[in-house]
């Protein structure tokens, strides 16, 4: 909103001209879009608890042919790949999550269990409440449990055939694994995982230390392993690794061009090469 006003001011005041606005290289000014294309922002199966905020895109293939790209599904599309153990939560028509009464699920009770997450399945949605949390009968009580968050919530998994995207699919995330098939860039039997684990960046750890990499400084900055023999490590990394989303943008760097000027980020740890500094 601030720099909103300061481009109105610049315009006002310069009409005609291009400014270049420059920032520190902070995590605050680092703030990406809600939309913005980051591959953490998928999962590796279709659906999810949250639908992806991802924007359309648009994707080049090895002819030079470009191809436009949802992160949902959309009626007509087709599953590629036989997708197991999907929870295809009810949409309501802004495509949140949103449980009809009368819904027989599987949940969680809230502040019941502090030590466990496990899920009762049978549970009846008895009535929803203004802010989407819910009043849930649990087969084995005689007393109803209110505020219950959508978090705790989950329709039984079931196994989707590859084929015409069914019904219940249609509005939910696509989730990276259909991205990529789309794309071409796996098969529907990669055995890739959705990313790089606890154990794999232990190992790049180890690696790096071996190396004398990281003497006196943080020895924890790869989260990937990267390319092995031309395969990448993981489909996070796959996907973080294309065009679209390599070009991603942060927040203010959008809204400065999109304004029609120029934006500058300071190299990071080096504020004092900020002019503001000298005021």
């Amino acid at each position: 909103m601030q720099l909103a006003h300061a481009i109105t001011i610049f315009e006002i005041t310069h009409p005609g001209k291009q400014g270049i606005f420059l920032f520190d290289n902070s995590t605050g000014h680092g703030k990406m879009p809600e939309d913005a294309l980051l591959a953490e922002g998928l999962i590796k199966g279709p659906c999810g608890k949250v639908v992806t905020k991802l924007r359309d895109t648009t994707w080049v293939d090895a002819n030079g042919v470009a191809h436009d790209q949802s992160f949902v599904f959309k009626e007509g599309d087709e599953l590629l790949y036989e997708a197991k153990a999907v929870r295809a939560n009810p949409l309501d028509d802004d495509g949140v999550v949103c449980f009809p009464v009368g819904e027989i699920l599987e949940a969680q009770k809230p502040g019941r269990e502090p030590k466990s997450n496990a899920y009762h399945r049978g549970v009846r949605v008895v009535s929803r409440q203004a802010n989407n949390t819910y009043t849930l009968r649990y087969p084995a009580m005689d007393e109803d449990i209110a505020g219950v968050k959508v978090g705790c919530m989950q329709v039984p998994s079931a196994t989707y055939r590859k084929g015409p995207v069914p019904p219940e699919l249609v509005g939910h995330s696509k989730g990276s694994m259909q991205i990529l098939l789309e794309r071409g860039l796996i098969d529907e039997f990669s055995e890739l995982k959705a990313k790089c684990g606890t154990t794999d960046k232990a190992k790049l750890k180890a690696k790096k230390q071996a190396r004398s990499v990281g003497r006196g400084e943080s020895v924890d900055v790869p989260t990937h392993g990267g390319w092995t023999d031309g395969k990448p490590c993981c489909l996070f990394f796959l996907l973080s690794q294309q065009p679209d989303f390599k070009e991603q943008r942060n927040a203010i760097q959008e809204l400065v061009s999109s304004r029609g000027h120029f934006c500058i980020f300071l190299p990071k740890f080096h504020p004092e090469l900020n002019f503001i500094e000298r005021y």
